[in-house]
């Protein structure tokens, strides 16, 4: 999990989400100041899988990285395996 603030030194938050997503599926949560409708949409269109705005309560954040890696975890454990013909073909990408 990444938790990153939008306005970082060198690269901003928005520059780490797209550099995540083009490699991995890492959860992302953006935390900063920016609090605008437009970064929140933007910050959660380039892939982070939440957006909390500072001040923020830090039983909040610990809750919101529960539920993301929770969301993790389930997506990671799926049975990705195609079956077709009733189950006579499977396909495990």
């Amino acid at each position: 999990m990444v938790i990153a603030d939008i306005n970082m030194p060198g690269m901003d938050g928005m520059d780490v989400a797209r550099a995540i997503r083009r490699e991995r599926n890492t959860p992302i949560i953006m935390l900063t100041a920016r609090d605008e409708d437009t970064s929140k949409v933007l910050g959660l269109d380039l892939g982070a899988d939440d957006y909390l705005t500072k001040p923020f309560s830090m039983t909040e954040l610990q809750a919101r990285v529960r539920a993301v890696l929770r969301r993790a975890a389930e997506s990671a454990s799926e049975d990705r395996t195609l079956r077709f013909d009733g189950g006579q073909l499977a396909i495990d990408p």
